[in-house]
């Protein structure tokens, strides 16, 4: 599955801050290594905006590292970051991961400054609690097959598949329907988008997720997973950058586009 997020804003075009990131590399390490640079992560690259993954495997203890500037990225001026954040759990395998992709624009190594604190946070956060919540509301381990769904406000026949459902926060877009996996399994992935300024903040929250009890992907056990998931907010949102970096005061007057394909594990 692809998680594709467009994001643009609009005006005059003003000259960028010029930035050092680190140059296109990856690595991995476990949760007991300490967290240090490669030597083959250490070239640097010129560029107008610093843009990374990290990939959270928390039943492996494993940490993935993708920097992705190649020196042409669009600039960034009056932003602090953006980013895109995917927690997610398969019910059958109790399998957690978390992922976010961001690009950021605050200082120079302003990637590798945001990805220890990002080590530092969510590596140390046990997810535990929500995900048995959720399980207990949308997994069966009995393994009945489902016989209903909703798709979007009728009820059909899902004989051997998954309710499926895509909720944005406020309810503001809903996609209810029957899907087909081969585990059988289920899961959910818990999304946010962040974009962070020197004025303002903008967000967008949403949940998608597979169940295989007939009809959990009724309204009345959306609200309830929303509900179970604002409850634990303060773990799941996209870490802020940290107030004590010097933000750029330049204007912000220019035209973005920003395609960030997330796949999911």
């Amino acid at each position: 599955m692809l998680f594709l997020v467009l994001y643009s804003l609009e005006s005059n075009v003003a000259k960028a801050v010029r930035l050092n990131c680190t140059a296109q590399c990856s690595f991995q390490m476990s949760f007991d290594d300490q967290f240090q640079r490669p030597s083959d992560c250490s070239q640097r690259i010129i560029s107008d905006r610093c843009v990374a993954r990290v990939t959270i495997l928390y039943n492996t203890r494993q940490i993935f590292f993708y920097f992705r500037t190649f020196g042409l990225e669009s600039n960034g001026n009056g932003f602090t970051l953006y980013a895109v954040q995917q927690v997610s759990h398969i019910f059958k395998s109790n399998y957690s991961s978390y992922i976010i992709i961001f690009a950021c624009f605050f200082a120079d190594d302003c990637d590798w400054i945001y990805i220890q604190d990002i080590i530092n946070r969510f590596t140390k956060i046990d997810y535990a609690l929500v995900f048995n919540e959720l399980k207990s509301l949308l997994y069966d381990h009995s393994n009945v097959p489902v016989a209903e769904c909703y798709s979007q406000n009728k009820i059909i026949n899902c004989n051997n598949g998954l309710c499926s459902s895509i909720v944005f926060e406020d309810n503001l877009l809903i996609n209810r329907s029957c899907v087909y996996r081969s585990d059988f399994s289920g899961g959910i992935d818990i999304r946010r988008y962040r974009v962070f300024s020197e004025l303002s903040e903008d967000n967008q929250n949403y949940i998608s997720y597979q169940c295989n009890q007939n009809l959990c992907n009724d309204p009345t056990t959306e609200k309830s997973v929303e509900s179970i998931i604002r409850s634990y907010t303060s773990i799941l949102d996209i870490l802020q950058p940290s107030k004590a970096v010097a933000v750029s005061k330049n204007a912000a007057n220019y035209l973005i586009v920003i395609v960030i394909l997330l796949q999911v594990l």
